[in-house]
C-alpha cells in the first residue's frame, strides 16, 4: 500500500521512539542519566540542609553574621537609615540601634522564638515556601537564625528604622512599605517596646500579614527598677511596657485566632526581667 509522506514521516518516528526504548532497557542509557539526576538533586538537598544546621551553632552565626557586618557596616559604609516620620516611635530608639544594637550580630535570644515557630504544625512541612518578615532585626543574625532553621533565604525580608544589610528593608512598623497580604509568618523579637502607638504597630502587622499567618512576638518583661535603670544607662524611656502575654494578644483584639505557644512570668520571672512570648494565627 502506498504511503503518504505525512504517514511516512509518522511511521519514521514511532521505529524510532520504539528503538530508542528498547535500547534504554537494554543499555540502561538514559535511567542512568535519569538515576544521577535523581542523585545529585538529593545530594544537593542534603548538603543545603547540612550547611543550614551548622548555622544553628551560635558561634558559626556570630563569626559569618560579624564578617558581613564588617563587609557591608565597616568596609562599604552601607549603613541606611529611615527618614520619615518617628511621631509613633521612641525619640531615642534610632540613635540607641546604630550604636551599641549593631554588635549583637547573632542574636542568640531569637532562639526563642524562632525554634518554636519552626515546628508548628500549620508550616513546619512548608518552611520553605512560607514567606516571612522579621521586624526590627537590627542585624542579620536574626535573618541567619531563620534560615538555620529551615526557612528560605530568599523568602525572608527584614525590616528596621536603621540597619547596614541588603537582607532588611528600611521602614517604620507603624507604616509599613509592604502591600496587603503578603507575609505568611511574622516575627516582632523585642520591638515592640520602642513603640509609642503599639496597636498602629499591631494594625500594620495584621495588614502586611495573610489571613491565618503566624505572629511570633517577643517582650522582655520589666518592672519599675528595670525601667529606671534603663533610662539612666541608655538615656530613653520606654513607653506603656506589656506586662503579660494577655496584654500583647489585647494589641491584636479579634484578629487572633489560635495561640500555639505562650510564656507569662512567675514572679521569679519578674524579678530577672525575663520575656513574654507569643505565638499565635491571626483571622482577617
Amino acid at each position: 500500500m502506498n504511503q503518504t509522506k505525512e504517514q511516512t514521516v509518522a511511521n519514521s518516528k514511532k521505529r524510532k521512539l520504539y528503538f530508542g526504548k528498547s535500547l534504554r532497557k537494554k543499555t540502561g542509557i538514559g535511567y542512568g542519566l535519569k538515576r544521577r539526576k535523581t542523585t545529585w538533586k538529593q545530594f544537593n538537598i542534603a548538603f543545603t540542609r547540612t550547611i543550614k544546621q551548622i548555622l544553628t551553632i551560635d558561634l558559626v552565626r556570630y563569626i559569618v553574621c560579624y564578617v558581613r557586618r564588617l563587609y557591608y557596616f565597616k568596609l562599604l559604609g552601607k549603613t541606611r537609615v529611615y527618614q520619615g516620620n518617628l511621631s509613633s516611635v521612641n525619640k531615642h530608639t534610632i540613635a540607641h540601634n546604630t550604636t551599641g544594637a549593631f554588635s549583637d550580630v547573632a542574636v542568640i535570644r531569637s532562639n526563642q522564638l524562632i525554634k518554636p515557630l519552626s515546628i508548628l504544625a500549620p508550616i513546619r512541612h512548608r518552611l520553605e515556601q512560607v514567606k516571612v518578615l522579621s521586624i526590627g532585626p537590627r542585624t542579620e543574625g536574626e535573618m541567619f537564625n531563620l534560615i538555620a532553621n529551615g526557612f528560605s533565604p530568599k523568602k525572608i525580608r527584614g525590616l528596621d528604622l536603621a540597619t547596614y544589610s541588603p537582607l532588611i528593608d528600611v521602614g517604620d512598623m507603624h507604616k509599613m512599605p509592604y502591600r496587603n497580604d503578603v507575609f505568611d509568618v511574622i516575627i516582632s523579637g523585642w520591638v515592640l517596646s520602642y513603640s509609642e502607638d503599639k496597636k498602629l504597630a499591631a494594625k500594620e502587622m495584621v495588614r502586611v500579614a495573610k489571613d491565618k499567618a503566624i505572629m511570633a512576638i517577643g517582650v522582655v518583661y520589666s518592672n519599675k527598677t528595670y525601667e529606671n535603670k534603663l533610662k539612666q544607662a541608655r538615656g530613653y524611656e520606654i513607653p506603656e511596657e506589656l506586662f503579660s502575654v494577655k496584654d500583647i494578644l489585647a494589641l491584636f483584639g479579634n484578629h487572633v485566632d489560635k495561640v500555639y505557644f505562650s510564656q507569662d512570668m512567675t514572679e521569679e520571672d519578674k524579678k530577672r526581667g525575663e520575656n513574654l512570648l507569643a505565638i499565635f494565627s491571626i483571622k482577617k
